[in-house]
């Protein structure tokens, strides 16, 4: 399962001129964002979606799988996984996500 952390390290990856404190503030957070996130291991969904977006991925899917990973309870955490997959089953993201990997 990928983590909302993936994101960061994408974002850093396609910015590489810019430091994290510099990314965060152009997004409009303060500049300890992305260093609350790395402590925290998890992020908000909204912060999800919207560095996803920025990196070329769906914000949508993101910013379930940021709820997911902000849920302690593991068995929860198992509900809102099964959950996030039916969710992204029905709306088609799964389809659109075979539709890249077929075309890579």
């Amino acid at each position: 399962m990928r983590h909302t952390l993936d994101l960061l390290a994408k974002l850093r990856e396609r910015n590489p001129d810019k430091a994290e404190r510099a990314l965060a503030i152009e997004m409009g957070y303060s500049d300890t964002a992305f260093q609350q996130v790395k402590k925290r291991k998890n992020m908000s969904p909204e912060m999800a979606a919207e560095v996803a977006a920025r990196v070329g991925e769906d914000p949508r899917e993101w910013a379930l799988q940021a709820i997911v990973e902000s849920t302690h309870d593991p068995k929860q955490k198992a509900r809102l996984a099964r959950l996030l997959h039916a969710i992204v089953y029905q709306t088609g993201l799964l389809k659109n996500r075979l539709r890249k990997q077929r075309r890579a």
